[in-house]
């Protein structure tokens, strides 16, 4: 399909032509159901997606992703934590809240940056959770295992907790996730997270107690540092 070839080698110009000539911008191609915006994203053409979007590109279409998983422009975005193509995205009415495998955008931001989905730490999906949290997505969204507070809580809480997962557990508390529901989630699961820590649950318990607080008494800095940050 000519628009797709234009939109996977970048070719911006030959893209508007084409769509100018009447090329129909919600096609798919291949078994995994890419249309014209998703090849574009692959290359992260903010210009080229913008163009498409404005010729009415369909912004929450599907597409198979890794492992089968089928995902939309705003997921593939979020995992990779590109801010820019992520505000065009929703600037242009993706759905912030839309389910997937693992839950809305802002869990494959969180859980793609921990390493518990892709393996590879990256820091710069804290400034893709912070940006969807300014947005207005919903802290406290459910996981497959419970909410993102409880499952981003360090499986070993009594290892020193680093200034960055610090910062990303105090913008979930700073925007609405509840530190009672992540320990009730937490306390559901207490005995095999206890023996997995090598600890007592008392001593476990106390552990994700001191966790959060830490969290809570750097929330101020993390909201003064987002008022700072004009790219948010």
């Amino acid at each position: 399909m000519p628009l797709h070839i234009a939109a996977q080698y970048q070719c911006r110009d030959i893209a508007a032509l084409l769509l100018e000539a009447g090329a129909d911008i919600g096609a798919q191609s291949s078994k995994y159901n890419y249309q014209p915006l998703h090849l574009a994203e692959f290359s992260w053409n903010l210009e080229l997606m913008k163009l498409l979007l404005q010729h009415g590109a369909p912004i929450d279409s599907p597409f198979i992703a890794l492992n089968d998983l089928s995902i939309t422009a705003l997921y593939y975005t979020c995992k990779h934590g590109k801010v820019e193509i992520g505000r065009l995205l929703l600037d242009y009415g993706a759905d912030l809240e839309r389910q997937a495998h693992y839950g809305i955008p802002l869990t494959w931001a969180a859980l793609g940056y921990s390493g518990m989905i892709w393996g590879k730490p990256s820091p710069c999906k804290l400034d893709m959770v912070l940006f969807l949290l300014k947005r207005g997505t919903n802290a406290e969204a459910p996981t497959p295992n419970g909410n993102l507070l409880s499952d981003i809580i360090p499986t070993q809480p009594h290892i020193p907790l680093s200034e960055f997962n610090k910062k990303f557990i105090a913008a979930l508390l700073a925007y609405g996730a509840s530190r009672d529901t992540a320990m009730e989630r937490i306390l559901l699961s207490l005995t095999t997270l206890a023996q997995e820590a090598e600890q007592t649950e008392d001593e476990y318990l106390a552990a994700v107690t001191e966790v959060l607080d830490k969290a809570e008494k750097v929330i101020p800095s993390v909201l003064a540092e987002l008022r700072d940050y004009r790219n948010l």
